[in-house]
């Protein structure tokens, strides 16, 4: 069963960062963004969750797949860039989590 890696998809990547810091600050600024506290919780910690899958999925793909291809990155130094965005990505949609599990245990 052959198996293929994913690609490298900066623009992904900055687009979640894009619309994860532009969810952060409406959740900051307007406190019911929806009906309740509740439902912005449970939207923030979803979108939260789907936001810190992408980098997951691509150290997943570093971890299995990097030694089996043949295409190996061309430098130490796009490979260290690849993994700070994906780093990045992930302290973002830790704390849209964060942020929502706060929201969703409100009073």
């Amino acid at each position: 069963m052959a198996q293929r890696r994913r690609g490298r998809n900066y623009k992904l990547l900055a687009g979640l960062i894009l619309v994860a810091g532009v969810f952060l600050v409406l959740l900051g600024y307007y406190h019911p963004l929806t009906a309740s506290d509740k439902m912005d919780g449970i939207i923030a910690v979803l979108f939260g969750l789907y936001t810190c899958s992408q980098p997951a999925a691509n150290f997943l793909d570093l971890l299995l797949f990097y030694r089996s291809t043949v295409d190996h990155p061309s430098s130490l130094r796009s490979l260290l860039v690849w993994l700070v965005v994906n780093v990045l990505v992930l302290g973002v949609g830790w704390l849209v989590i964060v942020n929502g599990m706060i929201r969703f245990s409100a009073r």
